[in-house]
């Protein structure tokens, strides 16, 4: 009788919508906007977007309600410099993170160097708001975003 009691008063707290705080629909807009403008891209019930130029593949997929962001990656068999894959991922941000921003500030951080690695994750120092995780491999290069 208890299990039911509280199931009961439980109902109303989980009933309620609660508004998130950033705009949950943002990268679906961008999503849908980005496939339409592109003819090399395709985007899957998820909203995942996928891009195929050359012999790269590119996936990217985002959202957010509490906190909001996108993940990037690139399969590629290219051998990668360091500095090309920091090339790399200034293009991938300008042309797949601009729904969310902070290209500027990624530009910026990766220019001066402002970055710490970790088993092979570079992770860039953003202000305290912001993650920024990227790394390469022989497979290709992956990238992580996040505002909190």
């Amino acid at each position: 009788m208890k299990k039911l009691l509280l199931f009961i008063v439980l109902i109303p707290y989980f009933s309620i919508a609660e508004e998130c705080i950033y705009d949950a629909s943002a990268y679906t807009n961008f999503a849908t906007k980005y496939a339409s403008e592109n003819l090399d891209a395709t985007i899957d019930r998820e909203f995942v977007i996928e891009v195929l130029r050359d012999r790269e593949l590119i996936k990217v997929s985002g959202g957010g309600c509490y906190h909001i962001g996108y993940s990037i990656t690139l399969s590629s068999d290219s051998i990668l410099s360091e500095q090309k894959f920091l090339d790399t991922v200034i293009e991938l941000v300008a042309e797949f993170g601009s729904w969310v921003g902070y290209l500027n500030y990624v530009t910026e951080v990766i220019s001066q160097k402002k970055w710490n690695i970790h088993n092979g994750n570079y992770f860039f120092n953003m202000d305290g708001m912001a993650v920024f995780i990227a790394n390469y491999d022989a497979e290709g290069i992956y990238i992580e975003f996040y505002l909190n």
